[in-house]
Parts: C-alpha cells; structure tokens; sequence
C-alpha cells in the first residue's frame, strides 16, 4: 500500500508553518508577562527603597519567582505547544474545513492509507483512485495560503507594547532604571534620588536637654523641599515622629534641623525628605553633662599684710566663692567633680566699657577703671544681675590626675567683676548652667581708731561706772589714754598725737607689747593687766599664725605724763588724737585717726570741783532713771 507522499509532504510544510506561529505568540505573551513581572518587581523595590533598605530576603525571593515564572510559563507557552504539534489527520481536517471544496478526500487518503484504520471490505483500486485523487488535488494547490498571518500580526503588537512598556519605564525612572536592574541581578548599588539627605548630627549629646538633629539636603531640581519626617525609636521604646523644618535653603543646598525632646535613654533614629532618606540609621548616646558638686574659692592677701612662717600669702577662705578681693589681690579656686573631666577654664568676667574707656583721655584728665566702675555701681549696676559682662581673660586650671578636680591661682586684674569656671569632660560636654560668682573689689580701709570713755573703773568694775568724759588735767598729772583699733587687713604701728593751744602737732611712737594675752575692749589692755600697768599698742594675734593674719584688732591703756612738757600751764588747752598705720605698700598712704580730744589744765582745786559736780550730776541721772522704770514696770 503505498502512501500518499505529496499529501504528507504538503500537510507537513503546513505544520511547520503553524509551528512557527505558535511559537512567536508564545514568546511574545512570555515576553510580555515576563517583562511585566520584572517592572512589577522593580517598582516594588524602588517604593520599599522610599522608607527603607528592601530586605535582602525580599531581593533574593523576588528574582526566583522572577526565575520561576519565566520558567513555568515558558514551559507552558513555548515548550509545551512545540511538544503537542498537530498530526496529519488534524491538518487535513483543519484544510478540509478551510476550503470545502476538498470535501473529505484528504483525511480519507490518510486513514485509508494507514494501517492502523480497518480496511476490510474495501476495494484496494478504490483506495488507490481516492488517493490519487486526493495526490492530484494536494500537488495542485499548496495549503500554506490557508494558514492566516493574525498570530504574527498578535505577536507583533505584544512586542510593542513590551517596549512601550520599558519605554514608559525608562521615563518614569531615568536615572534608575539601570541601577534597578544592576540591583535585581545582585547589585548592592544604591538607588540615587533627586533629594540626598546627610545628617550633621553628632553621636553624642548631654543627657535630660533637647536634642537638634541637623541634616544637609542636596537636591539640583527641587526648591523648596517642604517638611520632611524623623522617625526616633528611643531604647526599650516604640517610634515617635518629629516633623524635619528647612532653616536655611538655597537653590541646591538646604539645611534642615529636628528637635527631639529632652529624654535620657539613647536611641537611633532614621529621617526622610521628599523621595531622599538617610541611608544609614542614625544612633545617638545621651550621657550626663559634667557638674561641679564643690567650689572652694580663697583670696590670697597681697604680700604687704603679711607673709606666713613658710612665706606664702595669707588666705581668706570666701563663702559660697564670692570674692571680695582689695586691689593686687589673687584668689585660690579648687573645684571638685563626680565625675572625670579633662579641662577646666576660669573665665573672669567684666564690662568692656571700662577697659576701653581706660585707655582715653578727656578734658579733665585720664579716665581711670576704678573710676569707671564705681560710676557704673552708682547708676545701680551689678557684677551679676545688669551686666552685660565680656570675658576678659581664660585661664586654666590645674586637672587633679584622676580628673576628679581642677585647682588654680588666679591673678585678678582690676576691671573684673565676676567669674565663672568651665569644666570639660571627656566627651567635650561643658557644665550647664555655669553660675558665676561676683567679684567684688573694695579699697584697702584706713584703721578705725576710737578713743575709749574716760572712766576710773577698772575691767572688773560694773559696765555703768560713772562716765567722765570731758574731764579736765590736773596740772603735773598724768593723762589715761584707752583706746581701740581696727582694720580690714593687719595693723602695722600707732602713734599718739597731740599739741598745745592750737601749735604744731606733734607726733610720739607707741611701743608694742608683744606680752600674750587677751585684749579687753572696754579698757584697751590686757585682761590680766594691773590697773598702773602700761600696754602702749598691742596687736591682737593671730591663733594659728599657718593660716590666718591676725593683728586686725588692737589697742592700748597708758598714762601720758604731762609733767614732762615744760610749756604746759594752768589755762592751756591740750589736744591728742591716736593714728594708726596698717601694713600697705604705699609709703604715702596716710594714717587712720580718732576723734580729737581737748583737756583743759586746772589745778588740782578744780579738778575736785569738776568732780564733785560730775558724780552730782550722774547720781541724778540715775535716780530719774530709777524712778522712769518703776512707772513702766509691770504691778
């Protein structure tokens, strides 16, 4: 039986013509699926990469289902359809229906012809006239023209509208397209952006006071940026949102700050600005600022007053460190801390005026600081409270080796007014708030000499004894002299002063007793002292001479013998005063004095009469006073 090879032959052109044509439309709706799906991935990407970095996971899950779709349905519309390609019988039936006028010639030749159909009972010359038949008609006309051309005509419009697809693409994210792409083949490459966003903040910040995050926008096509985001996850706690404000902008640069409330935990945060975030999460340490827990401030006397036995200046420890210093003063500062620090600066403080002012010249002459700044304290200015105050100078102090203190000696020049220290710790975070301390300087006092009441009670007689003030010489008596001094720093010597009838005064050393003992300040001796003991000038000293001056407080009792001025008559007027000299270094600088008193010199006569009157006229006095108090005494 012999097979009807035109026949195969020409169905056989036709299946490899629809072979091809199934195969381009299952490229193409591959290709489009595939393509769709990769955009699809991309646009996920590039969106998770607004607010973070996608997840690596995310990446490495997205390219296999990438891998495995591509490969399920290229299976599906590629493989598969080329695996099932129509058999002869189905094409001659598929010719047979697309021209009719075959009618059923073909698929009878095949199936008459094969011998897998039964052909039992059939003529073989009939078969072999169907089949040349059916030969003839297959040799005449060519199949191909059949087959329609709509699949490629399908497959062509899916491939335009892939590569509007890429086109549409490639406009929306021109400069990322390719970086998207390097990213899904396995790039780390990170996806640029129209806005870059920089932070400036730094990694570490006093603990309990708000935190100002700054950020640096870069962006070539956007002005303004509006307000963007911070994201603060503090330690152990949920996210809180900060609203992230422009303070500075121009066109390409921006500058943006975030305030964070005040906390004490640390905690990272991240910040985003229109498409741009900052990459990499921020983290901030929050540590406790250095603080001062002791001051301790003495001023250092100047040399004058007096040096100790191991001939360093005398210190005067001031209270809650508030100097109040005299001129060519210096001042010992010791601070302590709880925790190490690296640095510490003294910052002496006052107003500028006066150290320019210094410096001019006006009609009446050079305008002095001390001048200036008493003016100022006149019109109510303060060292802490008017200012303003301007540093004047910086100085270091000395840090302990444990860091656990600072100590210094300070010079103070005489325009300062107030002071404060800075401490410094390993992080570079100062104290806060820095008080200051006032600085105070007042002029070095003359003594404060004051003559004592003439009385003839001794220091054990009653306090009321009789005052005798204003009374007269006995001519060839001696003259009691008591009297008290005081200074500010240290006493140096006392003289007494005195004159006739109004001559020249004239001036007569006291000799200091330097006899231990205890002043008594109602007479100006010693306690212990007998009552004709003399004790010219004596010196209160000190208790520990280590660490204090002394000889700020003395005195003196003793009996002038006016015998031993010849000139002096029944009638004269005798006038004395008492001066004293502190320690200064101004040879010129003068003395203080008491009040001058004047005696008259009487015979010995009026002197009773002058006494009788006196201790007449007190016992009166005391007898009203008596009376005054039974009237408001109490029944």
């Amino acid at each position: 039986m012999s097979k009807p090879s035109i026949l195969l032959e020409r169905l056989h052109e036709l299946a490899q013509h629809e072979s091809r044509q199934r195969l381009v439309w299952g490229f193409a709706c591959w290709l489009l699926a595939m393509v769709a799906a990769t955009l699809f991935v991309l646009e996920i990407d590039w969106f998770i990469d607004l607010w973070y970095d996608t997840p690596e996971l995310l990446r490495w899950a997205m390219r296999l289902a990438l891998l495995g779709l591509g490969g399920w349905l290229g299976y599906q519309w590629i493989v598969r359809p080329q695996q099932q390609g129509l058999q002869p019988e189905e094409l001659a039936v598929w010719v047979e229906k697309q021209d009719p006028a075959f009618g059923h010639r073909l698929i009878s030749a095949l199936q008459l012809n094969d011998e897998r159909y039964n052909q039992s009972g059939m003529s073989p010359d009939l078969i072999a006239a169907l089949t040349t038949d059916a030969e003839a008609s297959a040799k005449a006309q060519s199949f191909l023209p059949l087959l329609s051309n709509q699949r490629y005509q399908r497959s062509a419009y899916l491939f335009g509208f892939v590569l509007l697809l890429g086109v549409i693409f490639v406009l929306i994210h021109t400069s990322t397209a390719s970086v998207l792409v390097s990213r899904l083949l396995g790039s780390d490459e990170a996806i640029p952006r129209s806005v870059q966003l920089i932070s400036n903040a730094a990694a570490l910040y006093p603990q309990g006071e708000p935190v100002q995050l700054e950020f640096t926008a870069t962006s070539s096509t956007l002005s303004p940026l509006g307000e963007g985001v911070v994201e603060v996850v503090p330690e152990g706690q949920a996210a809180e949102k900060y609203p992230l404000v422009a303070v500075t902008t121009d066109s390409q640069i921006n500058r943006y700050v975030a305030t964070i409330p005040a906390s004490s935990k640390p905690f990272t945060y991240r910040a985003w600005l229109y498409d741009g975030r900052l990459r990499t999460p921020g983290q901030v340490t929050l540590v406790p600022r250095p603080v001062i827990s002791s001051w301790e401030a003495a001023l250092l006397l100047p040399s004058y007053a007096g040096l100790r036995p191991d001939q360093k200046a005398y210190e005067l420890p001031q209270p809650k460190g508030d100097l109040k210093p005299v001129p060519s003063s210096s001042t010992r500062l010791q601070v302590s801390t709880p925790t190490p620090i690296v640095s510490a600066t003294a910052e002496l403080l006052g107003p500028i005026v006066p150290d320019i002012a210094s410096r001019l010249s006006f009609p009446i002459g050079p305008v002095t600081n001390g001048y200036l700044l008493d003016a100022q304290r006149l019109q109510g200015w303060t060292p802490l409270s008017a200012g303003p105050l301007f540093v004047l100078q910086r100085v270091p102090l000395n840090v302990q080796a444990d860091g656990l203190g600072a100590n210094a000696i300070v010079k103070l020049p005489p325009n300062v007014a107030a002071y404060r220290i800075i401490v410094t710790d390993q992080h570079g975070l100062t104290n806060r708030p820095i008080p200051r301390r006032a600085i105070t300087f007042h002029s070095d006092e003359l003594p404060q000499v004051t003559l004592l009441p003439e009385r003839f009670a001794e220091s054990t007689d009653p306090a009321d004894e009789i005052d005798l003030e204003g009374m007269p010489i006995p001519q060839g008596k001696s003259l009691r002299i008591g009297y008290l001094v005081k200074d500010d720093l240290a006493l140096d010597r006392v003289n007494l002063r005195y004159r006739i009838n109004e001559g020249e005064w004239q001036s007569l050393p006291l000799t200091e007793v330097n006899t231990p003992g205890v002043l008594d300040v109602r007479t100006g001796a010693l306690e212990k002292s007998k009552s004709k003991e003399q004790v010219a000038f004596y010196a209160v000293p000190p208790a520990d001479a280590q660490t204090q001056l002394g000889r700020s407080l003395g005195g003196g009792r003793f009996d002038f013998q006016t015998r031993t001025l010849p000139r002096l008559k029944l009638g004269d007027i005798f006038e004395y005063c008492i001066e004293a000299y502190d320690r200064h270094d101004d040879k010129l600088r003068p003395p203080g004095r008491s009040v001058v008193r004047r005696k008259t010199v009487v015979n010995d006569a009026q002197f009773v009469e002058w006494l009788v009157n006196t201790v007449q006229q007190e016992n009166r006095l005391r007898q009203v006073e008596r009376q005054q108090r039974k009237v408001f005494e109490p029944k």
